[in-house]
């Protein structure tokens, strides 16, 4: 579905995540802490977002131009007062926060009772609250969405400032919210830098751009998280942007915050430790990076990008009588015309009548792939939107396609390297083997009758460490059993049974199809109904479908009869990876295994194994610091892991930091007191030096 969406700029990086959804937007500019109009420094204008001023969007309005308008606060619904448009309320703050931050006496039962006025006066807008807690301060009915994180935007982690970060607007000004009083006494003589729009702070400063603000969380050792009970929730966006870059957070309690002391972060309620934690972070780059390690996967599987898109789409598809237009997603989101099977009776050729299905840049399937791919291939690739998308977040990308149906491909032909028409179940692309470092195959292998044969087919071209990112609809999806429970297994047009579905997958037929083809589960993504049930962490619940009934649900198995669609990233097996590294070493390909074994080591840091082998080849200095990381970054997560101490003693031991090598020595016969190689070897070091 194609809309024309009507919004005001109070918050460009929520504006900039909105985006994403791929809609039309009009942007009426807004003055915030006395600077007009859009803030380049914060985000740049998504390429589907138009700048307007206030009389423009009131022309709009009065035209019919529009077909839904987002409003971030009641003031907005105000400027709409007469429109009978649907629109969309977002609820940024908590009311009590609100309250605290007016500064004079609020009677809470009747402001609540002039908004409900005025939500009757607006035509009941949509209600949209980005956290359960902020919904359930304000005491009103509404969905929750909370913010995604698509990874490709964020990654690259360095921390090779020793410095730490401090992100927010108006930090003084909301100190109740954002704790700058914790932060200034926190900080006291430690080196940190404040970005946001903060007049009353004389060393706060807005970045250049959005590159620049990406590149110092690359590149700060730690960022500084203060957001207070009871009046924000335990992170706001820059937090989870810092995390899914690799930063590691040092934070104030709070109920709601998603770090793992210890684990993915540092929480503690005692000053004194916070204070302890950013000094340690400071001085250890290696902690700071495997803290951030865990801290990015941790973020990016709480607060996937597709389930943010999925959520505002099915609020925005929503007709004025509140009935979607669509319950069941295919492809990038429901109402998109059904994508034909590659390679199979391509539809007519009149390019006017392209279907918007070819136009999506399916910015959910981005997602999954891994930034330092250069190299692409999009199997299906439709119009190329998609290619488009990767080649504007990387300037050295080559993106190739192949597509049946012919304008398709034309229109690919605009935007990618190289776009082929031709059956893609046959196609060899003309270059060597192992070329790609990513294979795109998105809402394409339910559509052919051996998807086994065809991804066998394709991964000789891509490389050893590369990925395959996938899109695939769940046939275990609620409505469908029901149906079927029902007697009904009814092919559509479009949805979960397209009639041009030959091949149906469950998580557990996905699993098969990879393990078949020699690979694994890198990483996965959810494009959920927003009908899904939450079941209680550690708890079960049944779930009645119509007719049937099933009993003891897990979390994890409601999710799966709630999920439209899996998204996901399929890398080589570690089998793989290890007996193709050994392969390298006999043939004498000794810096082609170093890199397998790295690839092993930091895809997987609690694995020791490979860890001998990195440190046996590492043949450069630059090498042997390289491999130090890595097998420090691995036994912090497993201290006790013999192989892992014995590769660092050996690397210590050649880069003649005699005293440490000891120490690994020493603790390896500490876990295993009669290891008769820790001991020859600790014997040579008391001979030899």
């Amino acid at each position: 579905m194609t809309l024309r969406i009507l919004t005001f700029n109070w918050h460009e990086a929520y504006i900039h995540l909105l985006a994403k959804t791929g809609y039309a937007f009009d942007v009426v500019e807004k003055s915030k802490a006395g600077v007009y109009g859009w803030i380049r420094a914060i985000r740049p204008v998504p390429d589907n977002c138009r700048l307007i001023p206030e009389t423009e969007a009131r022309a709009g309005l009065g035209s019919g131009l529009y077909d839904r308008v987002i409003a971030h606060n009641p003031g907005d619904l105000l400027f709409l007062k007469g429109v009978d448009i649907p629109k969309v309320l977002i609820f940024h703050n908590k009311l009590s926060t609100e309250i605290a931050l007016a500064g004079d006496p609020v009677d809470r039962v009747e402001y609540l009772g002039q908004l409900s006025r005025l939500f009757s006066e607006a035509g009941n807008p949509a209600l949209v609250f980005v956290s359960a807690a902020k919904r359930d301060d304000w005491g009103l009915d509404g969905r929750i969405i909370p913010p995604g994180i698509d990874p490709a935007d964020y990654h690259g982690f360095s921390g090779e400032r020793p410095k730490i970060l401090r992100i927010g607007n108006g930090l003084k000004e909301r100190d109740v919210m954002l704790g700058y009083s914790v932060q200034e006494r926190l900080t006291r003589g430690l080196p940190s830098t404040i970005l946001g729009l903060n007049p009353r702070i004389a060393h706060a400063r807005l970045p250049r751009d959005w590159d620049e603000y990406r590149g110092l969380l690359r590149s700060h050792r730690v960022y500084l998280n203060t957001t207070l009970e009871p009046y924000e929730d335990g992170y706001n966006l820059a937090m989870l942007e810092a995390m899914a870059t690799g930063m590691p957070v040092v934070s104030t309690p709070n109920s709601t915050s998603p770090l793992e002391n210890g684990v993915t972060g540092y929480v503690s309620q005692d000053e004194g430790e916070l204070r302890d934690a950013l000094e340690t972070l400071l001085k250890d780059r290696p902690r700071a990076v495997s803290t951030g390690r865990r801290a990015r996967e941790s973020v990016i599987e709480r607060f996937p990008i597709g389930e943010f898109v999925e959520r505002w789409r099915a609020v925005l598809e929503e007709d004025p009588l509140g009935r979607r237009h669509n319950a069941v997603v295919h492809g990038p989101h429901a109402g998109d015309d059904a994508k034909p099977e590659p390679g199979l009776s391509p539809p007519g050729s009149d390019s006017s009548a392209l279907p918007d299905y070819y136009m999506k840049e399916r910015h959910e399937v981005a997602a999954l792939v891994p930034h330092s791919a250069r190299k692409i291939l999009d199997v299906g690739c439709g119009g190329g939107h998609l290619g488009r998308l990767l080649k504007g977040r990387a300037e050295d990308r080559e993106v190739w396609g192949v597509e049946i149906h012919p304008d398709a491909c034309r229109e690919a032909e605009k935007w990618l390297d190289r776009a082929y028409c031709a059956d893609a179940r046959q196609w060899e692309p003309p270059v060597a083997e192992g070329y790609f470092d990513a294979i795109i195959f998105a809402d394409v292998l339910e559509h052919l009758p051996d998807p086994e044969a065809v991804l066998r087919h394709y991964l000789r071209w891509l490389n050893l460490t590369g990925s395959v990112v996938m899109s695939i609809p769940n046939v275990r999806f609620w409505e469908v059993v029901k149906n079927l429970a029902d007697g009904y297994w009814t092919y559509q047009d479009e949805g979960l049974l397209d009639r041009d579905h030959v091949r149906f997958f469950t998580w557990a037929e996905i699993q098969r199809l990879l393990a078949s083809c020699g690979l694994e589960c890198g990483e996965a993504l959810s494009n959920l109904d927003r009908r899904c049930p939450e079941a209680p962490p550690g708890e079960t619940i049944d779930l009645r479908l119509g007719r049937i009934t099933l009993h003891d649900l897990t979390p994890d198995e409601v999710r799966e009869f709630f999920t439209v669609q899996f998204l996901l990233r399929g890398v080589r097996t570690r089998e793989h990876l290890l007996e193709r590294a050994e392969r390298m070493e006999e043939e004498g390909r000794g810096a082609e295994a170093f890199r397998l074994y790295a690839d092993l080591l930091a895809r997987n840091e609690v694995d020791g194994k490979p860890a001998r082998r990195l440190a046996a080849l590492a043949t450069t200095a630059e090498e042997k610091r390289e491999a130090a990381t890595i097998i420090d970054a691995c036994l912090r997560m497993r201290p006790a892991n013999i192989d892992l101490l014995l590769a660092s003693a050996r690397l210590l031991d050649e880069q003649e930091r005699v005293g440490e090598a000891r120490q690994r020595l020493e603790q390896v016969l500490l876990f295993a007191p009669g290891h008769e190689e820790a001991k020859a070897r600790l014997d040579g070091l008391s001979c030899c030096r």
